[in-house]
């Protein structure tokens, strides 16, 4: 059994990647269908939350998400269907202050900045990058696509201008509640926390002032109390 398994190794935090959130049945000598899948996945993770292991895991299903210590890959957008025509964090209002969570790796986005500030805007406890140590053309040629564009050595710039941003912006909201989230102009939102904590994303290319608070195009402000 995976408790069996985690214990042996004596490790106090993991990761089960897709755990949260692939279900399959298994049709073999002992059948089980999806639903006894997930109840046995239930009844692990119980069991290693018993033992004080931290666990970490890729977005997470609505029976598993509250076992999680670590939210990875947690989406930070609409579905993309064509009847939706707003995103709203309602997923993150849910878990904000109870557990850490963040979006997709920032290099793998089409921008990488927006993908920081939608972090922001949706409360995020931090960013998330996928690297790998060696160049990955090879991997790229066996079209595993997830591994494009991840060689580490060309983000350690980016990844130290983006940690020493996002540090002052999580330093304030970490272990906060989101209570509230709205557009307050065009383009521009505004998330509250229950610490008095306002932030500001402006996604516009120009500088606005909104609330008495001034935001630079395509940046972010924080208003204390």
């Amino acid at each position: 059994m995976l408790r069996k398994k985690i214990e042996s190794t004596g490790l106090n935090n993991i990761s089960l990647s897709d755990f949260g959130y692939n279900l399959y049945s298994d049709h073999r000598k002992n059948s089980q269908n999806r639903q006894d899948s997930l109840t046995m996945a239930e009844n692990e993770m119980n069991l290693l939350h018993h033992k004080d292991v931290k666990i970490m895991g890729q977005y997470g299903n609505g029976r598993l998400i509250n076992k999680f210590d670590i939210i990875t890959d947690i989406p930070l957008e609409n579905s993309g269907f064509i009847a939706a025509r707003e995103s709203i964090p309602f997923l993150q209002m849910v878990v904000s202050g109870y557990v850490d969570y963040y979006g997709i790796p920032v290099n793998k986005s089409d921008n990488s900045r927006m993908a920081v500030l939608r972090s922001m805007e949706y409360g995020a406890s931090g960013i998330k990058y996928l690297l790998t140590a060696t160049d990955n053309t090879s991997a790229w040629q066996l079209k595993w696509n997830e591994y494009r564009n991840t060689l580490f050595t060309r983000y350690i710039d980016e990844i130290l201008d983006y940690y020493n941003i996002y540090y002052e912006f999580s330093k304030l909201t970490a272990q906060s509640v989101m209570i509230g989230h709205q557009e307050i102009a065009p383009n521009v939102y505004m998330t509250i926390y229950d610490n008095g904590i306002r932030t500001y994303v402006n996604y516009n290319e120009e500088e606005v002032t909104v609330d008495g608070v001034r935001i630079d195009g395509f940046d972010f402000s924080i208003k204390e109390g």
